[in-house]
């Protein structure tokens, strides 16, 4: 079984060469492993696959790893990937890895709740990550997370799907809308002056964490959980 680069100290693992990771990570970010076993980091978070025949013989297995700050693992969620066949290609293995990163990326920031995602992460391992279950998954993440941490994510899809400067800009007009009509009360200039965390936290708690994804999947007709285009792959 090919593993993932590691050093002896437990130290995070370091970054392979055979991807690029993406241009807005930092530099831990990214890919590592290799093309038939990948890994993706996403922040604190790391996805990575194995093959564990005495456990699944048709399957790939799935680790979740949360590192602290001194890029140690410190929690995990592991388990078989009955949606991803033993015959599932290098791509389709990759493709797999990223978007988990990049949807528990987010999650990662408040390690007391690291355990509560555990549904999700079962649900995409099940499922697997086309449209659907993504955005079941992050919906059970929107309750299982805090209120920072689903602002976070936000903003991180928002800026993917708009673009920085749009992106506060239709923040900031969906909250003037939501409170001039009174859905809200309170709010912040529609002139998009605030910062979009800003905007989004007014969202977040006029609405609740709960619903504030979905309406602003409606407001901006995008799906707001990661696409593999928003990444180099």
């Amino acid at each position: 079984m090919n593993e993932l680069n590691t050093s002896k100290t437990g130290a995070a693992p370091r970054v392979a060469t055979w991807r690029t990771a993406p241009h807005r990570s930092a530099a831990l970010d990214g890919w590592m492993g290799t093309p038939q076993f990948p890994g993706y980091r996403a922040g604190s978070v790391i996805v990575r696959l194995s093959y564990l025949p005495q456990v699944a013989q048709q399957q790939l297995y799935l680790d979740v790893l949360l590192l602290d700050r001194n890029g140690r693992t410190c929690e995990a969620l592991s388990g078989a990937c009955s949606s991803l066949g033993i015959a599932a290609s290098p791509d389709a293995r990759s493709r797999f890895v990223c978007l988990i990163a990049e949807l528990l990326r987010h999650a990662g920031d408040d390690e007391r709740r690291f355990g509560a995602i555990a549904p999700a992460v079962a649900q995409l391992r099940e499922l697997g990550v086309e449209r659907a279950p993504l955005m079941a998954a992050a919906k059970v993440l929107d309750v299982a997370c805090s209120e920072a941490c689903v602002i976070d994510s936000l903003a991180d899809m928002l800026e993917h799907s708009l673009g920085e400067d749009d992106a506060q800009r239709t923040a900031a007009e969906i909250l003037d809308r939501l409170v001039r009509t009174r859905v809200i009360h309170g709010g912040a200039p529609a002139d998009g002056s605030l910062a979009l965390k800003e905007q989004l936290a007014a969202l977040v708690r006029g609405l609740g964490k709960h619903r504030v994804r979905h309406v602003l999947r409606m407001s901006t007709m995008f799906d707001l959980v990661p696409q593999v285009e928003m990444y180099r792959f």
